[in-house]
């Protein structure tokens, strides 16, 4: 079961215990699962920008976002 999508692709929810209440993470694009062999990989510090974004490895793999501060919006990626 997908906890949204980003991108057109399933994802997989975690939060984790660092904290910050809005703080979360994601995985999506994996081998048959969102955190599958290659995902990619997305994490939000506030709830709403993203502050770390790694492409899966069919789109690259690359890291396309590693800031402390962020303006990409959530929100114009997909659901959660």
């Amino acid at each position: 079961m997908s906890d949204g999508t980003f991108n057109g692709y399933p994802i997989k929810v975690v939060y984790g215990n660092t904290g910050r209440n809005d703080r979360f993470e994601f995985y999506y694009g994996g081998f048959l699962e969102p955190d599958g062999f290659g995902h990619g990989h997305v994490v939000s510090n506030d709830g709403e920008n993203i502050h770390y974004w790694r492409l899966p490895d069919d789109e690259g793999g690359y890291v396309k976002i590693d800031e402390l501060f962020s303006f990409e919006k959530l929100s114009s990626h997909g659901t959660y």
